[in-house]
């Protein structure tokens, strides 16, 4: 079936009248044409997600069900996000494309993006609380105060659906843009607290060497995608321009970028981790052994989410162990002899060898 298609200026029509017909279709610029824009850079970064999630599947197949379950739901929100933003533009700029009234309702797709970004920078976002909990109980009044402001995040894109749902034109999108303003700013405040402790954590337990030796491109994977930086920054550029053009869907580009990055920085840190599983250590002395194992514990806990780890001054810095080897050969013997290590290198051995035994 041919498509129909717009007259030309040569196909005998007055140009007056083409100039007349054209005057009565709004610019699409600063809306879905803004939009289009944002689904066609958040398409692309769905799939860089959907590579980094079967990286994710082949290099730690036996995570704890807590982060595999965290992992299936952003995968599942950002797959419903990709698509709404995939029908908006298509309802919007193809099936409707000549029907100007249809721009100003609003379509189930474009209602219902709100408290899906929401709920997927939610998700995300808990990985980050986890992962600042886990440095220290001084960081956990920050991270208290982080959720209070997540939790006004999701109270906002919830009123954001409901107001964008109750009005009837398009011209009444400013009280909207409003609430997503404030979903923003209670957005950039908890990722800000959470991003600040991250990067004050790293540069205390990273020593100068290690930052003079690394790539250049691996300190700004770690200061800027690892902490969440970049989508926080992302954050602040949208309530910018939400509170600049609050007509517009301008801050709609930006903000489908922003939420892919979500669920491309939770894989990032995922991937990034490297979990030793092949060394050992056997303690016999009882007196060491439950504060040895408890610290690894805790250090197992801290690589498996791949927490900064600040050096721990109530710690002995050397202990003294005693460490026999068996020799097989003709005669069996047993030599021994007492070392002393650094408590983090024995705390690190012993937390290889409580992943082995607990996976």
């Amino acid at each position: 079936m041919a498509l129909p298609l717009v007259p030309r200026a040569d196909d005998g029509l007055d140009s007056s009248a083409l100039q007349g017909a054209s005057s009565q279709f709004p610019s699409l610029a600063n809306t879905y044409g803004a939009y289009l824009i944002g689904t066609f850079f958040g398409t692309g970064l769905y799939g860089f997600f959907v590579h980094q999630l079967y990286r994710y599947g082949r290099l730690f197949p036996t995570d704890t069900l807590f982060i595999r379950l965290l992992v299936l739901t952003v995968m599942i929100l950002e797959t419903i996000h990709v698509v709404f933003t995939m029908h908006t533009c298509y309802y919007y700029l193809t099936s409707n494309y000549f029907n100007p009234a249809v721009l100003n309702l609003g379509v189930w797709s474009l209602n219902g993006i709100p408290v899906i970004v929401g709920v997927n920078m939610f998700i995300s976002q808990l990985f980050f609380a986890r992962r600042v909990y886990l440095i220290g109980k001084h960081y956990r009044f920050i991270v208290a105060v982080a959720m209070l402001f997540f939790a006004v995040e999701i109270g906002f894109s919830i009123g954001a659906v409901c107001e964008v749902i109750a009005i009837s034109t398009f011209d009444s999108i400013v009280k909207v843009n409003q609430l997503l303003a404030a979903t923003f700013g209670a957005a950039i405040m908890g990722d800000s607290l959470l991003t600040g402790s991250l990067i004050w954590v790293l540069r205390r337990s990273r020593s100068t060497e290690t930052r003079q030796v690394e790539p250049f491109v691996e300190t700004l994977n770690v200061y800027i995608i690892n902490t969440g930086l970049l989508h926080d920054i992302l954050n602040v550029v949208s309530l910018i321009v939400v509170l600049a053009f609050p007509h517009d869907l301008i801050h709609g580009c930006i903000s489908i970028v922003t939420t892919r990055l979500y669920g491309n920085t939770l894989m990032a840190v995922l991937n990034s981790r490297k979990l030793n599983l092949s060394r050992g250590i056997e303690v016999l002395d009882g007196e060491v052994s439950m504060n040895l194992f408890t610290r690894a514990n805790r250090l197992a806990t801290q690589e498996r989410w791949n927490v900064p780890q600040v050096p721990d001054s109530n710690a002995p810095s050397v202990i003294n162990i005693q460490v026999t080897t068996e020799m097989g050969g003709d005669m069996d013997k047993r030599m021994s002899k007492n070392t002393n290590m650094n408590m983090d290198e024995v705390c690190r051995v012993a937390r290889d060898q409580w992943k082995m035994v607990h996976g």
